[in-house]
């Protein structure tokens, strides 16, 4: 089985397992200390954008931003290569609206079983365009918890709440709300709690043993760094 766990607009050096000062990240940190030869950190990093638009269909197509625009739309996305190997179930659950950047349009395919999104739900929106990322968590679990295990899977899970304006539920205000950092690290400390609610169910349900989990992001946020905040402006 194959999961591919989106972060959006996570920035490397905000997370704690990668040389953040702050715990940001102790769900992860966790699981590593369970099982240290599991896991495998990657320190160099690079984003195909600044902006989900490009960079989103970029990891799961391959294809550059730079290149032939025209190329995103032929080629087959992440998830229809493991459809090439018989059996295998596909989803893709996400808290944010893809009824922006056309992205609706742009994943549904007769390759994947299951798209869940905002537009999937009642829920409100919580943070920016983005439904709280306790929902997409709630929904990857109930998979797993009635998922065949004859089948295999191979399925993404694109969280939102390391998106600008970085709103978290009360328990998750760590270092309070004073300024953008702050407010940003409490995001990435409530996406590494919806991350370690994943894990926990992959290993409550034997599927540690044989799925590739891969962990990763859209692209970086800027939190002052040359004078640039959020992310899209350059």
């Amino acid at each position: 089985n194959v999961l591919l766990i989106i972060g959006e607009s996570l920035s490397a050096n905000r997370v704690s397992y990668l040389g953040h000062d702050r715990p940001t990240t102790p769900e992860h940190e966790r699981m590593m200390a369970k099982y240290p030869d599991r896991f495998f950190r990657f320190t160099r990093f690079y984003s195909n954008s600044t902006t989900t638009r490009e960079s989103l269909p970029s990891l799961v197509t391959g294809v550059h931003p730079l290149e032939d625009f025209r190329k995103v739309h032929r080629l087959p996305l992440a998830f229809e290569y493991g459809k090439a190997f018989a059996g295998t179930e596909t989803f893709l659950f996400s808290s944010q609206s893809y009824r922006l950047n056309n992205f609706r349009a742009f994943f549904e395919s007769p390759h994947l079983d299951r798209l869940y999104t905002l537009e999937d739900t009642d829920y409100p929106a919580f943070n920016s365009k983005g439904m709280d990322d306790a929902h997409a968590t709630d929904a990857l679990v109930d998979f797993l918890a009635h998922h065949d295990r004859q089948r295999r899977f191979f399925g993404i899970l694109h969280y939102n709440a390391t998106h600008y304006p970085y709103r978290v539920p009360e328990a998750f205000l760590k270092w309070g709300e004073a300024n953008v950092p702050d407010r940003y690290d409490n995001s990435v400390l409530y996406y590494d709690h919806n991350v370690g609610r994943v894990l926990d169910a992959l290993e409550e349900r034997g599927y540690l043993d044989n799925t590739a989990v891969l962990v990763t992001a859209d692209h970086a946020e800027g939190l002052g760094e040359h004078g640039i905040w959020a992310h899209g402006q350059t």
